[in-house]
């Protein structure tokens, strides 16, 4: 892949530094314990680790709340363990991106205590205050759970601040063109240091304008572009990544075009929550239906898909019929749910059926984008709905059987969470140690076809076409791309199908099955033929792709 595009082709791994390992053996992950598995990160077959917020932080949203932008928090290391990390994944051939908090920063951050401090600082513009909390009405809560206005009082500014999500997370204010200056400069900073990118969280809501409901404004949208041509002009081949909660007719502009681009990927948040209902209903139709919805990208973008990762499994992109169906489906203890969303891992979601769980990334890896994983899913690990927020998804990395889960050497109560210890999701029966020797296992498993995806570019490149299949458990779709194309099938029913397929396109030809690398019968007139078991796939190669 080329420097500039290697995005394209490349598998993420999310990994909170905090709960991936303990190299120093005081209970929290750290940049010394990530560094020592990046073996395991490289060998597994990923291409770009995800980094989670890594700065100084009350910790008070999961460091989404930031304190200091250019600082890393004591707790994960030094700058010269973050450096290391950054080097010796550079020397691996994986490449290194980070959260950057747009939006907001922490109460406790020096500009915000600078600012309520003194109507006359410098700082009090960096944030957006009103003696109204009546102001921007037409606002979205986005934390309903949590929330009850987008305004808080400050006794000590005298005023209140604006903010979309909790109320110790105050919005910078984009009006003002020194905060643009100040962004800019802690971009630079972490990537003069190596890091390849950045994942920015919540971009849709940098502005706010009377009138509106304060999110994708235009003023948005040439903020990030300013912000896009600066990344281009002093550090080509590294990359944007948005984190845009939105619709795919909203998402599609913080593409920007092929002459004002703006990120070089964002997420397909709507896909996500369809192919769970596509699975529980055994019907193709939510897939089909989004992705009618999704438009064309520029050339040289790309999506970033994805089953889960740190937060909820959110289901603000669906209706309200759906999303109630969604809960009682796959979430009907009220511990399972949280804000407009579910708190559980892929491998409880699945109820453990290894059937679901491969057919489930087999839709991610084999869908238009370049896949995230989230830590441990590729194992099987669970999750602990019994504590707070949304940590019962981000529990101690489970390596091996021993104490703690090989995760750290610390006494059990001083770990940052508690292992998961029940008998079915617990370290003891679920853990990377015991996984490496079985053949059979799901890690095994997903290296397979995490290795099998890179030798095919039509994964990550190619087009997308449904192909009609009379049952509506098959979900049919051909990936093309420079003379490859590979028949997706997928059967989201619990019992064994027949399907026919016109590939008249294809007569004379025999495709390859890609993940036994069997041969299949030639392509003649006839409809062909398969079947597939139940929560079965195939992957049939055509052409260069055989």
């Amino acid at each position: 892949m080329s420097s500039a595009d290697w995005f394209r082709d490349a598998v993420f791994y999310e990994a909170p530094v905090k709960s991936f390992f303990d190299g120093n053996g005081d209970g929290t992950g750290d940049f010394v314990g990530m560094t020592q598995k990046l073996d395991y990160l490289r060998d597994l077959g990923v291409n770009c680790i995800w980094l989670l917020p890594m700065y100084v932080s009350p910790q008070q949203d999961d460091g989404y709340d930031i304190s200091d932008f250019t600082t890393i928090n004591p707790l994960y290391g030094t700058m010269d363990d973050m450096q290391r990390f950054i080097d010796e994944a550079h020397a691996r051939g994986l490449r290194v991106i980070a959260d950057l908090v747009l939006n907001h920063t922490s109460d406790q951050h020096a500009w915000f205590q600078q600012a309520r401090a003194d109507r006359n600082s410098p700082y009090r513009d960096y944030y957006v205050w009103s003696d109204d909390p009546g102001r921007y009405p037409d606002v979205r809560i986005i934390f309903v759970d949590t929330e009850t206005s987008n305004w808080t009082y400050d006794p000590v500014a005298g005023q209140y601040f604006w903010h979309r999500f909790f109320y110790h997370q105050p919005d910078l204010n984009y009006d003002n063109p020194k905060v643009h200056e100040e962004m800019f400069e802690v971009v630079r900073y972490w990537m003069q240091l190596g890091l390849d990118g950045f994942r920015c969280d919540a971009v849709p809501y940098l502005y706010e304008r009377d009138g509106t409901n304060g999110e994708n404004l235009p003023e948005t949208h040439a903020f990030l572009k300013k912000l896009r041509r600066m990344i281009d002009a002093e550090f080509p081949g590294k990359i944007l990544l948005a984190e845009a909660n939105m619709w795919p007719e909203d998402v599609i502009e913080y593409f920007g075009t092929e002459d004002d681009p703006e990120f070089h990927m964002n997420f397909h948040f709507p896909l996500m929550p369809r192919l769970y209902m596509a699975v529980r209903k055994h019907d193709k139709t939510p897939i089909i239906d989004i992705m009618a919805r999704t438009p064309e990208v520029p050339d040289g973008c790309q999506w970033g898909t994805f089953l889960r990762n740190h937060d909820e499994l959110t289901l603000e992109m669906v209706t309200l019929e759906d999303r109630h169906y969604m809960w009682n489906e796959y979430a009907p203890e009220i511990r399972m749910r949280s804000n407009l969303g579910i708190r559980r891992r892929l491998a409880t979601l699945m109820d453990n059926d290894r059937r679901r769980i491969e057919l489930m990334n087999a839709l991610l890896l084999s869908m238009p984008g370049s896949p995230v994983l989230y830590y441990g899913d590729e194992i099987g690990m669970g999750d602990n709905i019994w504590l707070e927020d949304r940590n019962g998804v981000r529990t101690p990395m489970q390596w091996t059987s021993d104490r703690n889960a090989g995760f750290s050497t610390a006494d059990p109560q001083r770990l940052v969470f508690p292992v998961i210890a029940d008998p079915v999701y617990g370290y003891q029966a679920v853990n990377v140690e015991a996984q490496e020797r079985s053949p059979q296992s799901l890690l095994n498993w997903v290296r397979g076809m995490l290795a099998l995806r890179a030798r095919h570019q039509a994964f990550g490149r190619g087009s997308l076409e449904f192909l009609p299949v009379a049952q509506k458990e098959v979900l049919a779709y051909a990936r093309a791309h420079n003379g490859e194309t590979v028949i997706c099938l997928a059967n989201l029913g619990d019992a064994a199908i027949a399907v026919d397929l016109d590939l008249c396109v294809h007569k004379g030809e025999a495709p390859i099955e890609l993940t036994g690398g069997r041969a299949f019968p030639t392509v003649d007139d006839r409809p062909y033929r398969v079947t597939l078991p139940a929560y079965g796939f195939l992957w049939l190669a055509f052409g260069s792709a055989a």
